[in-house]
């Protein structure tokens, strides 16, 4: 029984939200401090044998740095480019991200071995590899998931603890009154879409397309508009209550109910039938500048 509810808190744990990081600025900074970590240690303490290496040990080590850096780079470049319906950032989950990370060691462990057979600190074999990979994936497991689980109650705690200002922020979207009229242009300029500015919810890019998501007579309906969501923006720009709070989505704000939070990130309720809206990370100050408790003082 016991057993039984260990195993079903890690299954749940495995499923939670999570961030995906899809900055190549963060990748390339968290792979050079890696990195840097792994040359250093490997110089100053000299384990492996490598003290008994009679050439340059900073030349060797400094390759085994080198090494660390591109398998780092190289997966984090290729893989979300091969599987991107894995790589997806709205499904994305903590063990999604320990998956990923451990795709990493291996690429890294693969590397070090090829360098570490190089340098004749083990045979080059079959059996050498599978050991070699297989210490390393299974030591490496235990700090990738340490790491996840500890970012994800960090992120969580400081998503949920921020979504609490927003909560007598917003007004209610029955109270509000009916505005003028707004057309939306496809790529050409031509009137795709004409609605009363309450009447639209939100709009999601959608590959060359955008969906207009709106309500009209009761009813829930969405559009496709082949142009861009920037175009889209541009064209609502003087409409101060349309809001870019993600790359992918425009929100109304007069629409949203409220504002909750899981370790991806802030999430926008405007009508409940209708998915909740992310706020980008990168866009989550200036949200809480823009409609925070603070900014109506």
């Amino acid at each position: 029984m016991q057993q039984g509810y260990v195993c079903n808190m890690a299954l749940a744990f495995l499923h939670k939200p999570f961030p995906l990081n899809n900055s190549l600025k963060q990748e390339l900074k968290l792979s050079f401090l890696i990195s840097a970590f792994v040359f250093l240690f490997l110089f100053i303490f000299q384990p492996f044998g490598i003290n008994n290496i009679g050439g340059s040990k900073l030349m060797v080590t400094g390759a085994f740095g080198a090494i660390c850096f591109v398998c780092m780079m190289l997966v984090e470049l290729t893989l979300p480019r091969m599987f991107g319906s894995f790589y997806n950032e709205e499904n994305w989950t903590t063990g999604k991200n320990i998956l990923h990370s451990l795709a990493v060691v291996l690429v890294v462990a693969i590397g070090n071995f090829l360098l570490a057979s190089y340098w004749n600190f083990h045979e080059m074999s079959v059996l050498s590899f599978l050991l070699f990979v297989g210490y390393t994936l299974v030591i490496g497991v235990f700090p990738v998931s340490m790491h996840t689980l500890l970012q994800h109650a960090r992120l969580n705690h400081k998503y949920v603890e921020q979504s609490v200002e927003f909560a007598e922020h917003f007004p209610s979207p029955q109270t509000l009154p009916k505005q003028d009229s707004i057309a939306i242009l496809d790529e050409e300029n031509r009137e795709a879409v004409q609605l009363e500015k309450h009447e639209l919810y939100f709009a999601k890019s959608s590959d060359n397309y955008v969906e207009i998501h709106f309500m009209q007579n009761g009813e829930y309906q969405n559009h496709l508009v082949r142009n861009s969501l920037k175009s889209i923006e541009d064209q609502l720009a003087k409409h101060t209550e349309f809001y870019r709070c993600h790359r992918s989505y425009l929100v109304n704000t007069n629409h949203i109910k409220n504002v909750g939070g899981n370790a991806r990130g802030l999430k926008l309720k405007l009508h409940q039938t209708l998915p909740e809206i992310p706020v980008s990370r990168s866009k989550n100050q200036e949200f809480s500048n823009r409609f925070g408790s603070h900014s109506s003082q």
